[in-house]
């Protein structure tokens, strides 16, 4: 079992930390509390590891592994495996704000590509040079879906997966 630590804003999570945990959640609710005093080795180090941090302006980011079965969070990164057309496979994390996903963020290479949107991949000013960088990267036909799973159930017990889809705006 990995050690439980605290990432902070300036130190975002990494590909290594997804080797590391699966899910990480990013402090946001005192409903949380409870469960992270749980995981540190004396109730004292919440407030050095994450109020602290907090009042500096800083995000604090913990992971879950107690399951495939996850709590309510309003922020979470979950690693996925992805899917281009059929020949192109990949991993990264979906992020996740009250049980939607909101992007899908792929490890290529050294680069971390970020597609936004949880049901379409929007070619606005952020995604297309993003799907660009895959089509060359890959030498792949222009695509219109990637696929997305985890292992892991949102709190409402739905197997987080999906498919996104490009549209042009």
């Amino acid at each position: 079992m990995n050690q439980f630590y605290v990432k902070t804003s300036s130190d975002y999570i990494t590909k290594s930390d997804f080797e590391k945990f699966d899910v990480w959640c990013e402090w946001a609710s005192s409903d949380e509390i409870k469960y992270i005093k749980s995981q540190l080795k004396s109730p004292e180090l919440f407030e050095e590891l994450f109020l602290k941090p907090y009042e500096k302006g800083l995000d604090c980011y913990y992971p879950i592994h107690e399951g495939n079965s996850l709590p309510y969070r309003e922020f979470m990164h979950v690693a996925c495996k992805a899917k281009i057309l059929e020949n192109v496979e990949l991993t990264g994390y979906v992020s996740l704000v009250c049980n939607e996903v909101t992007s899908l963020t792929l490890w290529i290479n050294s680069s971390e590509v970020q597609l936004l949107r949880s049901d379409r991949l929007i070619a606005d000013e952020d995604n297309p040079k993003n799907i660009s960088f895959i089509v060359e990267y890959f030498g792949l036909e222009l695509f219109d879906e990637i696929y997305y799973s985890t292992s892991y159930n949102d709190s409402k017990g739905d197997l987080i997966q999906g498919r996104l889809q490009l549209i042009e705006t």
